[in-house]
């Protein structure tokens, strides 16, 4: 019968002699303003530094997918992988720790981004017109989404924020804000300030498990769509031609999205 226990050493002597000094990461996904998460967790990562050695994914199919954990799992890393870190044994590294939000500090390369910064959003408001700076805008406009959504009670990702992909038993949404073009709308006044146009689109993806039917896929679209719909902000963003897009399978999820096309003004 092998002796495990010295194979073991083995593997830890030459990971720790051929391998480097890998730092994992944790990202925070609980964001630092509830109210706002968009704007990203506050910078409170967990790490946790070893020894591994970095090989490509197919090198490690020798072994079985039983010798990585679930194979399920290893699948679905190595989908998403240029390289696998093998460390030595009872070097537990992922334990609560999602495949989404795992970063490599000091190996080949970093695939997690830190929280999203902060910008200034200050308003500047007159007696007839408001006026949005880009953050001030899309802060407005995921605020109005943000609130409607939460009456669901289901997980909403947004962009540029890391977080664990939903489980299959539930929906979710993802949304994003595009800007598409802009323009001079006024020449200046006695105040010598000009009002600049921002035109774009908000866009919100909506995914229900397959299989069960698409009411609750067109139920969860209208509270979107009627959230955005003949709308506007207190800061002066207009929605319109709202609209729904039935994209269809995706996985085990059915897709459709929301499209809001919005405008603001920004004066200066």
């Amino acid at each position: 019968m092998p002796d495990y226990t010295r194979l073991a050493a083995t593997a830890a002597r030459l990971i720790k002699n051929n391998g480097r000094s890998i730092t994992f990461v944790k990202l925070d996904e609980t964001p630092a303003d509830p109210t706002e998460p968009w704007n990203g967790p506050a910078s409170s990562d967990t790490t946790l530094a070893l020894n591994g050695v970095f090989v490509p994914p197919n090198t490690v199919r020798q072994f079985g997918l039983s010798a990585l954990g679930e194979g399920t799992e290893f699948r679905d890393l190595v989908t998403f992988s240029e390289q696998v870190i093998i460390t030595a044994q009872g070097r537990t590294i992922c334990v609560n720790i999602p495949r989404s939000s795992i970063a490599m500090i000091g190996g080949h390369h970093r695939s997690a981004s830190v929280a999203a910064r902060r910008y200034n959003s200050n308003r500047i408001r007159g007696s007839a017109q408001m006026s949005l700076t880009y953050a001030a805008a899309r802060d407005e406009i995921f605020a109005v989404f943000k609130t409607a959504w939460d009456t669901t009670g289901y997980p909403a990702h947004y962009q540029d924020v890391r977080k664990q992909r939903s489980k299959d038993e539930e929906p979710w949404a993802v949304v994003t804000l595009n800007h598409s073009s802009g323009f001079q709308a006024t020449l200046s006044g006695d105040s010598g300030s000009r009002t600049f146009a921002r035109l774009g689109f908000v866009t919100v993806q909506i995914f229900t498990p397959s299989g069960k039917g698409l009411q609750e896929s067109y139920d969860l679209c209208k509270v979107v769509s009627d959230a955005f719909e003949g709308v506007s902000t207190p800061g002066g963003v207009w929605f319109r031609n709202v609209r729904l897009n039935e994209v269809g399978r995706d996985g085990e999820f059915h897709q459709m999205n929301v499209i809001a096309e919005f405008r603001y003004d920004e004066i200066k």
